[in-house]
């Protein structure tokens, strides 16, 4: 299976898991919990179905991201465990592996559509032995997203603005914002400062709402 058909496989699977999330939603005393936090935390007008559409993207997501680092260090798929999705999930994220600790944990109280659509992602993800540095842009983990939305969803990967920075833009704007902070602001080192304008917040601070795949 290469890269494109295994995008759209999963991005098949996650609109079944999504459509079940919808309908079942409100069953699960766990998920309900999950999205009013979600509500409370971090999105405000938050409904059942950005709810559903966000929880299946992330458990799509999540367990490629895992699979795809074990892939690195393990040569055996069929040893490939639920318990592996947490251990192997990149630590740069620890939302991501709350969020696996509260599914395993409560697992068996989920509706068995939403239940059977998980394992089914997660059978395929088992399968799949892509290689991190087969993407024809590069690595793999930063650029399949933009494969799977494609075929998940075109018209949120338009609306969102997903689209892949070449590394030559990148590095040109980190460089430009580097000269401003060092020479307009006089902050030296830059991004690399260390200092502190009091004892909480740092002098240099970046905040990128909009990070995608975290080219920058």
């Amino acid at each position: 299976m290469n890269i494109d058909e295994f995008a759209q496989r999963l991005a098949e699977q996650t609109k079944v898991l999504k459509q079940n999330l919808i309908k079942d939603l409100n069953e699960s005393e766990t998920l309900t919990e999950l999205k009013d936090s979600i509500q409370k935390n971090l999105i405000a007008d938050i409904n059942d179905e950005s709810f559903s559409d966000l929880f299946a993207q992330t458990i799509s997501y999540s367990m490629f991201a895992a699979k795809q680092i074990y892939n690195e260090s393990n040569k055996d798929s069929d040893k490939f465990t639920f318990e592996d999705i947490i251990f192997y999930m990149p630590q740069s994220n620890p939302f991501l592996k709350q969020f696996f600790y509260i599914l395993e944990e409560n697992s068996k109280i989920l509706n068995q559509n939403i239940f059977d659509s998980i394992n089914q992602i997660f059978n395929l993800v088992k399968e799949n032995d892509l290689s991190i540095t087969e993407h024809q842009r590069g690595d793999l983990l930063i650029h399949f997203y933009e494969d799977f939305l494609q075929y998940y969803s075109p018209e949120t990967r338009k609306n969102l603005g997903v689209w892949y920075t070449p590394e030559p833009i990148v590095d040109y704007m980190i460089d430009m914002s580097q000269l401003f902070l060092k020479d307009k602001l006089n902050i030296n080192g830059g991004f690399l400062n260390n200092e502190y304008c009091d004892e909480k917040y740092s002098k240099v601070q970046v905040l990128d709402p909009a990070t995608g795949t975290g080219n920058f």
